[in-house]
């Protein structure tokens, strides 16, 4: 659900959803993996990327296997 050639503007002021906080096993890995993306970097920390239509996520370094757990989970079970 992205528009090409949207140029959103360097905050989340304008009403939108806040932000996306993502759970990842790998956080090094992510970061590394978001920037052929075309994340910017955001002032909260360096795990704090905006991508290119304007969504901010947060990535988050998960403890122990809960990733692997939750993707255990049977959502229509």
């Amino acid at each position: 659900m992205s528009t090409p050639d949207f140029e959103a503007p360097p905050s989340n002021d304008a009403g939108w959803l806040a932000h996306l906080g993502i759970m990842v096993a790998d956080l090094e890995g992510a970061l590394q993996a978001a920037q052929s993306w075309g994340v910017k970097a955001l002032p909260q920390g360096r795990n704090w990327l905006q991508l290119p239509d304007g969504l901010a996520i947060e990535l988050i370094q998960a403890s122990g296997n809960s990733v692997a757990e939750v993707l255990a989970i049977n959502p229509r079970g």
